[in-house]
């Protein structure tokens, strides 16, 4: 109990990491600083967690915007996401779903572990300390925490209730009745 390091299982099976109310101390150890990652490349990923298997019409459909090459080349280069079958409609696009890397990251066992839509909602941030470098980290919540600190630009500091408001924008009129993949590529996927 008291020590500063945990067995944690992942989809990958077991991890010895240090527990969350020391990475603060641990992480001012690290020389270089953690990647930030663009709202654009959060969203994209987030729509493939929730809504895999997915093409990239289908999540621009759902974004309204284009998603840019350079944002599937980096979920594929960081091996969070990958293509699991491609659509039997013409150009048969690529459908793309979640990995294990990507539930490792985000130190969850399996998709179940994603936060339901309506937690997210009715969760409101906490004020932000001045100095973020010194603010504490609550238990359980830094995986998650970094995936919403890195949904907004740096220069933009849209508030949660905009996010989850332009999310359920983004959902309606999404199709979730796909029937593509084999039932045991399904359960293939999702393990």
């Amino acid at each position: 109990k008291g020590r500063a390091f945990e067995l944690k299982e992942v989809a990958s099976g077991y991890r010895l990491q240090v527990r969350e109310r020391f990475s603060p101390w641990v992480g001012r150890l690290w020389e270089e600083r953690p990647q930030r990652y663009s709202r654009a490349l959060l969203e994209t990923l987030a729509l493939i967690a929730y809504r895999q298997p997915i093409t990239r019409g289908e999540i621009e459909d759902v974004r309204g915007v284009a998603v840019k090459s350079q944002i599937v080349k980096t979920l594929l280069e960081r091996e969070w996401i990958r293509v699991v079958g491609h659509r039997e409609v013409p150009g048969r696009p690529a459908m793309f779903a979640t990995t294990r890397q990507f539930l490792d990251h985000f130190n969850l066992k399996n998709l179940d572990e994603l936060p339901p839509l309506a937690v997210l909602r009715e969760m409101e941030p906490a004020p932000l300390p001045v100095d973020e470098e010194e603010a504490p980290v609550p238990d359980g919540l830094q995986a998650r925490a970094d995936l919403a600190v890195h949904m907004q630009a740096p220069d933009e500091k849209p508030s949660f209730r905009s996010l989850l408001m332009e999310l359920d924008n983004m959902e309606s009129g999404l199709k979730t009745d796909f029937d593509d993949l084999p039932d045991e590529a399904q359960a293939t996927h999702r393990e």
